[in-house]
């Protein structure tokens, strides 16, 4: 089996306590609020927001997975160490890979600006290949999704405060 591991990082300008509160714990509530037209709903499946929770995920016309559904798994939420990962077990993986793991990880910088790296590892299945504009696309979803709730926040600064 073949893992493509795509890794971003990226400077934003507020403390870590809130983005990882808007990105990681109460994103499924802002994603779809801010971004309708890329989700149309993250709607939680089982559990409680912490490891272990099954979500749904149902996209949008401007996600590039228009009509399709994904279900994740909450790996880790650990809120002391500003660490997030959650599986894709379903759905968009398009059957061509068997899972997507998507980690995050917060590194203050201050305490008004911190570093946020993201990583990605697509866990093919045998034979498959994984066009590099696949990706891409990937990436830019996420990247999008991270920016519009960083945009809220800086134009909201009581917000998760």
């Amino acid at each position: 089996m073949e893992v493509v591991c795509p890794f971003k990082m990226f400077l934003i300008p507020i403390c870590r306590e809130r983005v990882f509160k808007g990105l990681v714990i109460d994103a499924h509530n802002l994603i779809p609020e801010l971004a309708p037209h890329i989700m149309k709903s993250i709607k939680t499946v089982h559990g409680d927001g912490g490891p272990g929770t099954i979500r749904e995920c149902t996209y949008n016309e401007e996600s590039g997975y228009s009509g399709l559904t994904s279900t994740l798994r909450i790996d880790i939420l650990d809120a002391e160490n500003f660490v997030y990962r959650h599986t894709i077990i379903k759905g968009v993986v398009y059957g061509r890979m068997h899972s997507v793991v998507h980690e995050m990880k917060f590194e203050s910088l201050g305490h008004d600006k911190c570093i946020c790296k993201v990583s990605t590892e697509y866990h093919l299945k045998e034979g498959i290949t994984f066009p590099e504009e696949d990706v891409l696309k990937g990436g830019r979803l996420v990247m999008g999704l991270c920016k519009t709730i960083v945009d809220y926040l800086v134009a909201n600064p009581n917000a998760y405060a």
